[in-house]
């Protein structure tokens, strides 16, 4: 059972690994009579103290503030009529950059659904043409054929049209409408 309790931590986090075996060494050394001669100044001691504080600081409120980012991402996503305003809580995603630049464009498609502003439709369009090209969903595929429906850009939406039933043979779309199929 002891063993479990510190063998776990010590594999998630090596700065503590790094911390409990520098108190042994000087614990060590500190209690044998052979090493007195060699022992640690003490400015050394202090700026390693101080060293470890602060990259354990710095680290524990940049995981705070990714804690911060994640949840106000999340209930953008989740809640979008009620949350929609969080995107604008997000500071300086670093770590989350990819899931805020995709919720960013979840909700620019929302608000081009509900208003009909082109300027939406082409903030999603230009996200998506990126986004396809790293992960290709027949969700995105849709959305984009949508938004450039709506752009009036039919010879793009034909070409992702054909593009989405090239990948994805056995998705039903629901572009039939708009003379969309081959």
């Amino acid at each position: 059972y002891l063993h479990m309790q510190t063998e776990f931590p010590f594999r998630l986090s090596p700065i503590h690994l790094f911390i409990v075996i520098s108190i042994i060494a000087f614990l060590s050394a500190a209690a044998s009579q052979r090493t007195k001669k060699l022992q640690i100044a003490p400015l050394f001691a202090r700026s390693l103290a101080t060293s470890i504080y602060t990259v354990t600081a710095i680290a524990v409120v940049l995981l705070l503030l990714e804690s911060w980012n994640s949840w106000h991402i999340f209930r953008a996503t989740k809640l979008p009529d009620e949350y929609a305003a969080d995107l604008q809580k997000v500071i300086f995603p670093t770590a989350s950059l990819e899931r805020y630049d995709d919720a960013l464009a979840i909700a620019s498609m929302q608000r081009a659904r509900a208003t009909g502003n082109p300027t939406y439709y082409a903030y999603f369009a230009d996200w998506a043409e990126r986004k396809i090209v790293t992960t290709p969903r027949p969700e995105i595929y849709e959305a984009l054929i949508e938004s450039k429906i709506a752009l009036n850009r039919q010879a793009s939406a034909k070409h992702f049209f054909e593009e989405m039933s090239y990948l994805f043979p056995s998705t039903k779309t629901r572009f039939k409408q708009h003379r969309l199929e081959p």
